[in-house]
């Protein structure tokens, strides 16, 4: 335990990790205070209005015509010769439909931040019947294609088939008042990476700067002592790491909800923005829940990672530059293949440090031969990744292989 304590003092109480400690809380505290101030200022405005005029103003806006609203929208599109024969009037009016139904269904949600407005008024104007969720309808057309090709017995078939269950389970969005969660969420989605990143350059010092000291020609003098070294100065890593995501998942959630409620938490997920085509029948507290596990997940990975690389290239700058590597390098190949995802993108630290890509879409694997879903395979391969370099790390330390000056 004095070890520990040693090695924690180490990491944060130095000029680097007050540094980037002041920084954390800075944006913590900024980014959702100026958030719900801005909110407020701007509600301000509407807080004169009675709840019918409001419900009035939203469903009482004229409704252009398809083509005109689709031509606005789509830039022309439609004007596309491409396009010719491909998007009946049929598809337009549905499509038109769908999008102007969420257009109210957000403006009610604003309108409703100003307490003016009760779920019973948000339930009434939308009819969620009127349409039917779009990616559904995607699946459904790909199973049929299968249908045709005599393929019902592949893996594909089966993971669409699948998909088809869940998301008629989950169901379609239904205009709940989810204010306090969609604007946490959306303003803070990045912050995971983002605090993933300084949380590297915090930690790639742990082992490099020992040898900068001098100080690994002391430590080295006995096997165990060398063990002790190990395991505390892991443990320092991991407990910055947990006490990490805490901070940036409930700071936020404290500061909007002095701002506004927690009403919504019940809802499924898929009445997040983020979220429109979520397939996991998950209510936003239980993803509030999760992401959180997933982060922690993703932390003690990649504090793992970056302690071996602290270890063995035995300078922070480097070590640093290698753990921002590999956090980031599946949103550098996204770009560089146009979006395009591969194992490689999905089983990354950086997918784990940022929940929204894990839960915001159906992703199926067959790695047995049948459909797994994404999400458990993740968490699976980041306790994997977490337990494999803590071994290296301790094994390498402890054999004092690395404790030789070059």
């Amino acid at each position: 335990m004095r070890i520990f304590r040693a090695e924690m003092k180490k990491l944060l109480v130095c000029p680097v990790g007050r540094f980037l400690l002041l920084v954390a809380l800075a944006l913590l505290l900024i980014v959702p205070i100026k958030d719900v101030y801005r909110y407020r200022t701007v509600n301000e405005r509407v807080r004169e209005m009675s709840v019918e005029e409001i419900v009035d103003q939203v469903n009482g806006r004229p409704a252009p015509d398809v083509k005109t609203y689709l031509d606005n929208k789509w830039n022309g599109g439609l004007d596309n010769p491409r396009l010719h024969g491909k998007v009946d009037e049929g598809e337009q009016a549905y499509l038109y439909t769908w999008d102007n139904h969420w257009d109210n269904v957000f403006k009610l949600r604003m309108y409703r931040s100003s307490g003016m407005l009760a779920d019973e008024d948000i339930e009434g104007p939308m009819d969620e019947r009127i349409f039917e969720k779009v990616s559904i309808r995607k699946a459904k057309i790909k199973q049929g294609m299968l249908e045709v090709w005599g393929q019902e017995d592949s893996a594909e078939y089966a993971a669409l088939e699948l998909q088809i269950d869940m998301m008629e389970e989950v169901g379609v969005q239904s205009g709940g008042y989810v204010d306090f969660w969609n604007r946490m969420e959306t303003r803070t989605q990045f912050f995971g990476v983002l605090f993933t990143a300084m949380y590297i350059l915090l930690i790639s010092r742990i082992f490099a700067m020992e040898y900068s000291s001098g100080m690994y020609m002391l430590l080295a003098s006995t096997r165990e002592g060398k063990r002790k070294t190990a395991r505390a100065k892991l443990g320092a890593c991991f407990t910055t790491g947990i006490g990490m995501v805490l901070l940036i998942n409930l700071v936020p959630a404290a500061i909007y909800l002095l701002g506004g409620t927690a009403a919504g938490w019940d809802e499924n997920l898929n009445n997040l923005d983020l979220f429109p085509y979520c397939p996991y029948n998950l209510t936003i507290l239980e993803y509030f829940l999760l992401k959180i596990l997933f982060q922690m997940l993703a932390v003690l990975a990649v504090g793992a990672v970056t302690a071996f690389l602290s270890l063995k290239l035995r300078s922070t700058i480097p070590a640093a530059a290698a753990g921002l590597l590999v956090l980031l390098f599946p949103y550098g190949l996204n770009l560089l293949r146009g979006g395009q995802e591969n194992l490689l993108t999905l089983f990354s630290l950086g997918y784990g440090a940022n929940p929204v890509k894990v839960f915001d879409r159906f992703q199926i694997l067959t790695p047995f031969g049948e459909p797994v879903l994404y999400p458990p395979l993740l968490a699976v391969f980041l306790l994997l990744v977490a337990v494999l370099f803590a071994f290296l790390t301790c094994r390498s330390y402890g054999r004092g292989k690395c404790n030789v000056v070059r």
